[in-house]
């Protein structure tokens, strides 16, 4: 009777729409791989934020004082940004009620909730990209993605190299806090890395010093010094790696007395060593286990500058030859 009574009730319960609330979904918390994710994307719209608006102030006259192709400068670290954040997937919306960006559970390429940049000038560009570029090298060294650490690594490269190309335009000193200008090889060989991959990259470097040797010996003035210090530096990355991984002047050491040389100029033989090592350094640290990248994220930003000393031309995603018509 008890059973009965209990049941009559729900049902007049119902009758008059009378419901139990149920909280509303939670948003979810991110995981490690979206907090570096996001944490870059975040990064890239802020530079793109400050280099769009001062670029913009320049190019309208509203910024006396500016450095002849300043603007110009900052419209490209703009649309590389904006290039970065559409490759890193954008802002991420989860749809859930409250939450701001793209449609439900997509991405977008516009910020939310941007900071003022009013009253913005070069040093905040600098700032922002440097500081972008030394969390996009940690963020590369610990997830563990490796294609999202190879990203990172290409992105980081980017980030610090237009600020080192800014700087110079405008004559001011790079932040403290950078990724460092003098890589060192790292004290023990990198997890992850195959014995063939290394021995690949032994010779890499021993056949980029032999070939600014001989760029050395046919050349004179600047080039002359540029080609005798890269050289120098290859040949000694060359032997470092070699010992890193036990084969040097052994039987497996893979280095060669000599190696062919095609008959091009200094500045397109520069560019394409240097480039083709940046590459080399990005495919290794999308292979390389976390917190065993670093080094090689320092050595891809090394290449890629010293690439730029022949000429090359600055890419949205250096080291990453798939993405070089984005």
């Amino acid at each position: 009777m008890a059973g009965v009574a209990a049941l009559v009730a729900v049902v007049a319960l119902g009758g008059c729409g009378v419901r139990v609330d149920t909280p509303p979904p939670a948003e979810p918390s991110p995981g490690p791989h979206e907090v570096i994710r996001s944490s870059a994307v975040t990064d890239a719209l802020q530079v793109e934020q400050l280099a769009r608006t001062l670029g913009d102030e320049i190019a309208s006259g509203d910024a006396p004082g500016a450095a002849d192709g300043e603007a110009a400068l900052l419209g490209q670290i703009a649309d590389f940004a904006s290039q970065h954040v559409a490759q890193l997937g954008g802002v991420y919306r989860s749809g859930l009620p409250g939450s701001a960006g793209a449609a439900p559970g997509e991405t977008s390429t516009s910020a939310t909730g941007t900071p003022d940049v009013a009253d913005v000038d070069a040093g905040d560009v600098l700032d922002a990209l440097a500081g972008a570029s030394v969390r996009g090298r940690a963020g590369a060294d610990s997830t563990r993605d490796g294609a999202l650490a190879r990203l990172l690594a290409s992105v980081s490269t980017s980030q610090i190299v237009s600020a080192g190309r800014l700087a110079d335009l405008v004559g001011a000193r790079m932040p403290a806090t950078i990724v460092p200008g003098d890589p060192a090889l790292p004290e023990k060989t990198p997890a992850g890395l195959a014995a063939a991959d290394l021995a690949t990259l032994v010779a890499s470097e021993d056949a980029s010093g032999y070939t600014y040797e001989v760029e050395a010996a046919r050349s004179t003035g600047s080039t002359r010094t540029r080609a005798v210090r890269l050289a120098a530096a290859h040949r000694d990355r060359a032997e470092g790696w070699a010992r890193l991984v036990d084969v040097a002047g052994g039987a497996q050491d893979p280095r060669r007395v000599a190696y062919q040389i095609e008959g091009t100029s200094a500045k397109k033989t520069g560019r394409g060593l240097e480039s083709s090592l940046a590459t080399t350094y990005a495919t290794l640290v999308g292979e390389a286990a976390p917190v065993h990248r670093a080094a090689l994220v320092d050595l891809m930003a090394e290449a890629t500058r010293d690439a730029g000393t022949w000429g090359a031309a600055q890419l949205p995603f250096p080291g990453m030859p798939e993405r070089a018509a984005d």
